[in-house]
């Protein structure tokens, strides 16, 4: 949590859109024992970002789509060994 309370402003607040994130993907209850020794404000700020996130992915999401047949075969190409001549 030392990013949190980092000088560099931007790195604050970076650090508490990750967490809020972090949070969204495996759970508010998860992170509580994280978020509680924090101050009023960094909590506010985390939680602003928890709720902001967007997670796209699902536990238990349908799974991808099975790929498609394989074409059909290409035709066989027959060998011809080549004949060699003789000189007479």
């Amino acid at each position: 949590m030392t990013l949190l309370e980092d000088g560099y402003e931007p790195a604050r607040n970076a650090a508490a859109e990750a967490l809020g994130t972090l949070m969204k993907i495996v759970g508010e209850r998860m992170l509580n024992a994280a978020v509680d020794p924090l101050d009023d404000l960094r909590k506010a700020k985390v939680k602003e970002a928890f709720e902001k996130a967007t997670v796209k992915c699902r536990v238990g999401a349908a799974p991808p789509p099975k790929p498609a047949a394989p074409p059909a075969a290409a035709p066989k190409v027959s060998t011809v060994t080549p004949t060699y001549f003789s000189d007479p």
